[in-house]
């Protein structure tokens, strides 16, 4: 491309941007008496904690530094390359 169609371009595409967040939709602000007219139609909301039964569950103990330590036993790779020791 040449450096004039290069600008062209460069500059449809400012004035295409330009339309289109010149286009977007602002917040709205909803007024107070709107809000507190709102009810909560469920009688049980969802926890904000665990419940009785969840606390009641064990908890999976982690050995420390196994999930980080590299196996140790020799681990096969693809053919085109060699064995390596810790991968």
């Amino acid at each position: 491309m040449t450096r004039e169609r290069c600008a062209w371009v460069l500059a449809l595409l400012v004035v295409v941007g330009a339309a289109g967040s010149a286009d977007a939709q602002q917040a709205k602000q909803v007024s107070r008496e709107y809000l507190a007219a709102i009810v909560d139609d469920d009688p049980n909301p969802l926890p904000r904690g665990l419940t009785e039964a969840e606390r009641a569950l064990p908890l999976p103990t982690a050995e420390p530094w196994t999930e980080f330590t590299p196996p140790t036993e020799r681990c096969g790779r693809r053919p085109s390359t060699r064995t390596m020791r810790g991968c």
